[in-house]
């Protein structure tokens, strides 16, 4: 029988660590950036003009349960009720995943007191089914906050025309 070298099992396990090693993390640069591509997700195509106009007309055509009218009467309605004028709406499409889309209408209101005021609702649309989830109001950042009235701009003019006027 011929004996095993002492060194050969050393060297053995050194070419073998190095071989592991090669795989987790070392070797050729190309290949790894192509690894990491792999995991990164795609960027996002933006949606043509015709797309957001068929998914905004889904949610237009969409019934309202409770209400049993179209969200674009529903929409009306909604602003109807409202206190002052329309200033500004916007009808806008978000795309959230393969054929799903958030759809947004966001609108300024000027209410009789001279304050803007901002409203909004969405909804979940899947674009493949056809199916239109139910309106969420959408919350608006200081849309809690003390609106500015005209006493309060009668203050501020006094404040600076007089500097022994409080606001107190």
């Amino acid at each position: 029988m011929i004996a095993p070298h002492p060194h050969a099992s050393a060297a053995a396990l050194s070419i073998a660590a190095l071989l592991l090693c090669t795989g987790c993390g070392g070797g050729d640069p190309a290949a790894k950036i192509e690894r990491e591509r792999a995991v990164e997700p795609a960027p996002r195509v933006p949606l043509s003009r015709d797309e957001q106009d068929r998914v905004i007309r889904m949610v237009h055509e969409a019934v309202d349960e409770e209400s049993g009218v179209t969200y674009a009467v529903w929409t009306e309605t909604q602003l109807a009720a409202e206190k002052g004028s329309l200033l500004f709406e916007e009808w806008s499409v978000m795309p959230r995943g393969g054929t799903s889309y958030e759809v947004r209408f966001i609108c300024t209101l000027l209410q009789n007191d001279a304050t803007r005021v901002q409203r909004g609702y969405s909804w979940s649309v899947d674009g493949l089914l056809h199916v239109v989830g139910a309106p969420r109001a959408l919350n608006f950042p200081g849309s809690s906050a003390r609106t500015t009235t005209p006493l309060d701009i009668e203050r501020r003019r006094r404040v600076l025309q007089d500097q022994t006027y409080s606001l107190e």
